[in-house]
């Protein structure tokens, strides 16, 4: 009697990466929505109704940046990833989530700078929106491992130190997020440069010199 396979449920990534380049699209479009043309009060000057809009810009500019370099690091993994499963799948989508989600913290962040009374807290949710890519990001890379999803050419050493990486990223984001409860610049300051690191060339894939080794999931013959 034949049996049901995990393997028979895998499939090519490039319809999930097809969707996930939409995602991405939208939302590092969607933050320019919200610049608009400043109205000119009475009296006023329009240098002076631009500049009254800074935190839109600020909100703008730093949300293209936290997207685009998750974007790039997607795009990177297109090169490390060969099938994906229906975990797989969940694991991507609740990435994206985190991704699209990355938007509105940071206006929040921005158009409450200036309030005192307002920013400690916005800094904070900030902090955590930066963080959440990194930990969905790190889910889905010991996720593939463990099922194997990754091109079976790729040198094993290679692909461990991506995962101590990913890893390792993850948790400094933890101890950013704890450290903005306790001071909110030093927190926020610390999840920025472990964003800011991610702008530098990720490693360039390490190929195995033998023959690629057959799938672990593959179907004995």
């Amino acid at each position: 009697m034949a049996k049901p396979h995990k393997a028979g449920a895998a499939r090519e990534i490039g319809r999930m990466e097809a969707f996930s380049d939409g995602v991405f699209a939208i939302a590092i479009t969607l933050p320019i929505v919200a610049v608009q043309a400043p109205t000119i009060a009475p009296g006023g000057t329009l240098m002076g109704a631009i500049a009254q809009q800074w935190p839109t810009y600020l909100a703008y500019g730093l949300s293209f940046l936290v997207i685009g370099i998750y974007w790039v690091h997607h795009h990177f993994t297109g090169k490390i990833y060969a099938r994906a499963d229906h975990g797989f799948v969940l694991a991507n989508l609740l990435f994206l989530a985190t991704v699209g989600f990355v938007p509105f913290p940071t206006r929040l962040f921005a158009e409450h700078l200036a309030e005192p009374a307002n920013r400690g807290t916005a800094a904070v949710v900030y902090t955590a929106a930066l963080a959440l890519p990194t930990w969905a990001w790190a889910l889905k890379w010991v996720y593939a491992r463990r099922t194997h999803a990754m091109d079976p050419r790729l040198d094993d050493a290679y692909l461990d130190g991506l995962t101590r990486i990913y890893l390792l990223t993850a948790a400094l984001m933890a101890a950013a997020v704890a450290l903005s409860l306790l001071d909110w610049r030093l927190g926020l300051g610390f999840a920025a440069l472990l964003t800011l690191y991610h702008l530098r060339a990720p490693p360039w894939p390490v190929y195995e010199i033998e023959e690629a080794r057959p799938h672990p999931d593959a179907e004995q013959t």
